[in-house]
Parts: C-alpha cells; structure tokens; sequence
C-alpha cells in the first residue's frame, strides 16, 4: 500500500495542473472584457458579437473537467490497488484535492460575475460530488470488461441527456440554474442527483469487494 501511495501522489499532481489551466482559460474566455478593449479585441466581445453567450462557460468547464478528474483518480487508484476500502479513502483525498485547485478561480469568478458565494458554493458541492461519483465508478468498474465505455456513457448522457427535458439532473443544467437563482427544491434537487450517484457508486463498490471476497 505504501508503494501505491508513492506512485498515485506522485502521478496526481499533473491532472490537478491540467484541471487547473483548463478552469483558468475558461474563466479568461469568460470574463466580459469588451467594453475595456474593444468588441473585437476580447474573447466574449466577438461572441456576442457572432451570437454566443459565454458566461457560464468558466462553470460548464469546471463541471465538466472535474468530472474527468475524478474519472481519472478512480482510474489511477484501481490500477495501483484494486476497489478496496482504502482506495476509496484514497479516490476521495485525489478529488478534494482537484477541488481544492479550482478554488481560486470560483472565489475570483464571484466578484467577476456579481454572484454570491452562496450559489458558488452550490457549483463547487455538485462539481466535488460530480467528481467524487466519477472517482468511485470508475473504481468500481476496473477490470470488467466493458465497463470502462460504460462510465464514459454514462458521464456523457448524465451531463447531456437531461440538458434537453430536465436540466437540473444533468450537473451542468444544475449549475447553471444554482448561478441563475435557484428555488429551496431546485437546490436540493440539484446536489441530491449527484448524492444519489456517490451512494450508487458507494453501493457497487461495496457489491464488488463482496463477490470477490466470497470467490
């Protein structure tokens, strides 16, 4: 175990880099620039100028690399040790760990955008959570075939799928809604969805340690 704790720290660091650079140029593409440099000059004045809305870009981004990420810690976590209780303390220290990296950006984007940090904090609980599901299916899923395209299914339609009939069960939709004032139900609706996925992942974990210790 110790070695796996070596190898896993000692691959994790540039994941969070990558995390961080594409949050950081997310939230530059965000910023509405125009008015100090020129309609043309700035990223969000030529999208407005061609008809794109660029505001929720820096928390689409975030959404959707965490949920990557902790894609990517499941992955690097099963690979070293398997789903074992330890690997999932160790899954969920690599996910708050990519939250933690992106702090920066959201507590900027507050003052940037004129949010509150209360709806923020919204997006950083689905993000973390998001990720956190991610994290654990992927370990759930090492070593069955088959199973990693099912988790990349599974990651697209979650986050797409709903967008069209029911954007609060999709993580983006949610963080958009959570950015754009949100009613008590919404918000609760908006992290139980991902909650319920960490419990689903939680529970496949726990059926996957249990066929192996009965075989």
């Amino acid at each position: 175990m110790a070695r796996f704790e070596g190898a896993f720290h000692s691959e994790l660091w540039r994941p969070v880099l990558d995390l961080s650079a594409a949050c950081g140029l997310a939230l530059l593409l965000s910023i509405p620039a125009a008015t100090a440099v020129g309609d043309l000059t700035s990223a969000s004045g030529l999208a407005r100028t061609i008809g794109l809305d660029l505001s929720f870009l820096f928390f689409d981004v975030l959404v959707f690399a965490t949920a990557l990420f902790g894609r990517w810690v499941g992955t690097a976590v099963a690979a070293s040790a398997g789903p074992t209780r330890r690997a999932l303390s160790h899954a969920a220290l690599g996910v708050a760990l990519g939250e933690v990296a992106c702090l920066p950006y959201l507590a900027y984007s507050v003052a940037v955008f004129s949010g509150d940090f209360a709806s923020v904090g919204l997006v950083l609980c689905i993000s973390g959570l998001v990720s956190l599901a991610m994290a654990w299916l992927a370990l759930a899923a090492a070593g069955i075939r088959g199973a990693t395209g099912a988790v990349w299914l599974f990651l697209f339609a979650w986050i797409a799928v709903p967008l069209v009939g029911a954007p609060l069960i999709s993580p983006v939709g949610a963080a958009r809604r959570m950015l754009a004032g949100a009613a008590a139900w919404e918000s609760l609706l908006a992290v139980g969805t991902p909650m319920l996925a960490v419990a689903s992942a939680a529970v496949l974990l726990w059926l996957r340690r249990g066929v192996r210790h009965a075989t």
